[in-house]
């Protein structure tokens, strides 16, 4: 766990110094994917530790996206078609890994670009950190789509 925080900082270090100020465009958004946690998850946090009143350090974020991760046929969802719901803001299916009806979704911004693609086009400098293997869907989507989850090569 060390060596990942390490590296994160290191990666966060090198961006900053990497570009000079006048090229950098103001603002960021730091993405923390906490894979397989919702608002329930969330909720019963708060209880355990502050209360149903109380705020826990995630309410305190000046910024913070929910939403809600039930797919379009079922309330539950599976770890790629959840990554596609957060990746481009719409309803998946429970195989899909970046794509719907076997095609790139059109995201909320009538784009069919993922939020990370998105950023990458207008000149925002983005980075993925994972704890897990690249192909784990949670971050993949984000840069990839694929017919399966299964094709790592490819992803």
């Amino acid at each position: 766990m060390l060596r990942f925080f390490i590296s994160i900082l290191l990666v966060i270090f090198f961006i900053s110094n990497s570009y000079p100020q006048s090229d950098l465009k103001t603002g960021n958004v730091i993405f923390i994917h906490p894979d397989g946690t919702g608002l329930a998850d969330w909720n019963a946090l708060r209880i355990i530790k502050v209360g149903p009143d109380g705020e826990i350090n995630w309410d305190k974020l000046s910024g913070i996206g929910l939403y809600q991760g039930h797919i379009r046929d079922r309330v539950t969802s599976s770890s790629n078609a959840g990554a596609t719901i957060h990746a481009y803001g719409v309803k998946a299916d429970l195989d899909d890994f970046g794509l719907i009806d076997d095609v790139v979704p059109v995201s909320r911004s009538g784009k069919r670009l993922s939020i990370m693609q998105e950023a990458k086009q207008n000149g925002i400098y983005t980075g993925i950190i994972n704890s897990g293997s690249i192909e784990e869907p949670g971050t993949a989507v984000f840069v990839a789509s694929n017919l399966k989850r299964a094709n790592y090569n490819e992803i």
